[in-house]
């Protein structure tokens, strides 16, 4: 049976163009109808599942099939050594095809929310930006990462996005510290415990593990005290 998935923001489906139901077909999951750009009148975005690990996903640009992946969207039944991947959903906003994609895995406390942004060019599709939301509990972190060259849509691949999540683990460890997601269990309450104690060990004063940023975030939030929170600025050579 066919389904619209409702976890897009807001903002995304108020910009999503007329959208509409097809007639059902015993394969179809999701269909959307839509103009791609000005001289298109149209275009037809489509999933289809035949019970495997992946959609097949269809674009049809003015009734014609141009672009077919069947390697992108996991549609749940593909499991993964040590992490959780989901397929959030799909949408049109701007002119540009959104595919969402949420990475959380257990060995680590940061998570990613990762918007793919797929572009028309001369009535073919790539993949230009990617907006990603890195983020663990309370802190975030939000960056949009433009790709040197276009990659065309139907060359993109599940495993070329989990093999490639360095700048969204950059973008979260630049700004809070590597620690956060390196620490087994409750990071943040290791991190909190060891920043109360009169002499702190060693570990938390290593490079990288956390910045000022991450104890000025937790000392406003009320979750580190005012005394815990200077007597790490002022262990630092910039304070």
């Amino acid at each position: 049976m066919r389904k619209f998935f409702n976890s897009l923001t807001a903002a995304a489906l108020i910009s999503f163009a007329a959208i509409t139901i097809a007639s059902a077909h015993a394969e179809d999951y999701l269909s959307i109808k839509t103009n791609l750009s000005s001289k298109s009148k149209s275009d037809e975005i489509k999933l289809l599942t035949d019970g495997g690990e992946f959609y097949q996903l269809k674009i049809l640009i003015d009734g014609t099939e141009k672009i077919f992946n069947n390697n992108l969207i996991p549609t749940g039944r593909i499991k993964n050594q040590g992490g959780l991947e989901i397929f959030r959903g799909i949408g049109v906003a701007d002119g540009n095809i959104l595919i969402d994609l949420y990475f959380c895995s257990p060995s680590s406390s940061v998570c990613y929310d990762r918007r793919l942004i797929i572009t028309l060019s001369n009535e073919k599709l790539f993949f230009t930006r990617e907006e990603v939301v890195a983020f663990s509990g309370s802190m975030a972190a939000r960056g949009v990462f433009y790709n040197k060259e276009a990659i065309p849509l139907e060359s993109l691949s599940y495993q070329y996005f989990l093999e490639n999540n360095d700048r969204a683990s950059d973008l979260f460890t630049g700004k809070f510290g590597e620690c956060i997601a390196n620490i087994n269990g409750d990071s943040v309450i290791a991190i909190l415990d060891e920043l109360e104690k009169a002499k702190p060990d060693d570990w938390i004063s290593k490079k990288n593990c956390i910045t000022p940023l991450l104890v000025l975030d937790l000392k406003n939030q009320g979750d580190l005290s005012e005394q815990a929170a200077q007597r790490y600025l002022k262990s630092l050579d910039i304070y």
